[in-house]
């Protein structure tokens, strides 16, 4: 008893500032009893206090700690305090754009061919204060007696928490290109945020994430993750309703390095009032290209939720049911609290997945956005035999432009490969031979 007085007195002691310890006191308190490990790094460290000092003595003085506890023991806890690593970058890693500057580096290579119809972009999700409400609500705060990691599936939880959760440490290599980044953010973020949804609802199993359009002419500055179903090996193929049903619950997570997404465009993205039209590509700005190329995999995927992200700032955004409106968040930080990412995150995979959560708003759809948005599938087209034509137009006349309405200087010099139908992106066009059009129809 007598020496728990004494530490207590010691620390209230050294708590004073009491500059240093006399040398012949370290001996006696190693020799006579175990010393708490704060007290111990006054002592190695009589003249200065460790930063960490408060933690080490919190650490020594209660039975069971925070340290001891792995992140299923109180999910809810973990999920609102963990954060994202810093995220580090290598000495070939292209510079970082200054303060308040766009990059000028995210020169999107998207394609005026393809008609889109977003017409209007609505920052209602703001703050996302409801993601709080809901990790309260569907996250457990008692143990669930299973392991953060799954060696099987290949999955784990490993972001930092701020309440010294037992989470293994993990190490990357400092990031110099696009790929690299991706594996940040797919052995931190995701894997965990995967992790939590597959303990807290088994409607999760077999979904996860997985890289997407990794051919993508744009692969260089911005690649794509997507939360869709597993099918394993020798597994019956989906019928068509249930691939469109998975596809209707997947959320597309599309990343830019932080030296082509900078903080500057990451705002003129969230706040960006109409798209273009996208008619003249020359024309488009960097946040309308990056809308334009959001809206065609988010489309080519049938999924309207999304996530933009360069690691150190995230947003997040879903598309109404006719594909004419952009929903969107706030920005974050990867630092952000409350809520934090994987909170975010887990709420965002919850809501596509119609569990619980958010419910994309019922937007009108207007008579002149009729355009057809994918072509339809060969199984799906019903072959109509076309009325008697009304031109006088044989096929063979050389009068080309005035009974046909054909001018060889309206052909595209581009045509893709699927037709008239607007094919989906990443799309690949290839040349043609005007002359050999033309020679065609002047018989």
């Amino acid at each position: 008893m007598n020496q728990q007085v004494l530490y207590i007195q010691l620390f209230t002691f050294l708590d004073e500032g009491t500059p240093s310890l006399s040398g012949s006191c370290c001996p006696f308190l190693l020799g006579s009893v175990m010393a708490p490990c704060s007290l111990l790094v006054f002592i190695l460290y009589p003249d200065k206090r460790p930063p960490i000092y408060k933690s080490l003595f919190w650490d020594a003085s209660i039975a069971k700690t925070p340290s001891t506890m792995h992140a299923s023991d109180n999910l809810q806890s973990y999920i609102i305090s963990c954060h994202l690593p810093e995220l580090k970058l290598g000495p070939n890693a292209p510079a970082l754009a200054p303060p308040g500057h766009k990059s000028h580096l995210n020169h999107l290579q998207i394609t005026s061919e393809r008609p889109r119809r977003l017409e209007h972009i609505n920052n209602m999700f703001g703050d996302m204060n409801f993601v709080k409400d809901w990790i309260v609500a569907k996250v457990p705060s008692q143990p669930l007696n299973i392991p953060d990691e799954d060696p099987e599936l290949g999955e784990a939880i490993t972001l930092p928490s701020e309440r010294s959760f037992d989470v293994p440490v993990s190490w990357h290599r400092p990031a110099e290109d696009l790929h690299k980044i991706g594996d940040w953010l797919e052995d931190f973020p995701l894997v965990t945020v995967q992790r939590i949804l597959h303990l807290v609802d088994p409607r999760t199993h077999r979904w996860g994430f997985r890289r997407i359009h990794e051919r993508d002419v744009d692969r260089e500055i911005m690649q794509f993750f997507l939360w869709s179903k597993h099918e394993g090996p020798g597994s019956t193929p989906l019928s068509l309703d249930m691939r469109l049903m998975v596809q209707s619950k997947s959320v597309i997570v599309a990343f830019q390095p932080p030296w082509v997404l900078s903080p500057r465009d990451m705002k003129q993205f969230a706040t960006c009032d109409v798209p273009h039209n996208c008619i003249d590509m020359v024309n488009m700005t960097s946040k309308e290209r990056l809308w334009a190329k959001l809206w065609d995999v988010c489309v080519q995927n049938e999924t309207h939720y999304f996530v933009l992200t360069s690691y150190n700032q995230w947003i997040f955004g879903a598309f109404d049911a006719h594909w004419t409106t952009g929903f969107v968040s706030r920005i974050f930080e990867s630092t952000t609290d409350i809520p934090s990412i994987a909170g975010s995150l887990a709420f965002w995979i919850s809501s596509a997945m119609r569990l619980t959560g958010f419910v994309i708003p019922k937007v009108a759809l207007s008579r002149a956005l009729q355009a057809l948005v994918k072509p339809p599938k060969i199984d799906d087209i019903d072959v109509i035999i076309p009325n008697a034509s009304e031109s006088n137009w044989t096929g063979k006349s050389d009068e080309v432009a005035s009974s046909a309405g054909y001018c060889a200087s309206t052909v595209s010099s581009k045509v893709s490969d699927a037709g008239v139908y607007p094919t989906m992106a990443p799309m690949y066009n290839q040349p043609i031979n005007r002359d050999a059009i033309t020679q065609w129809l002047q018989g």
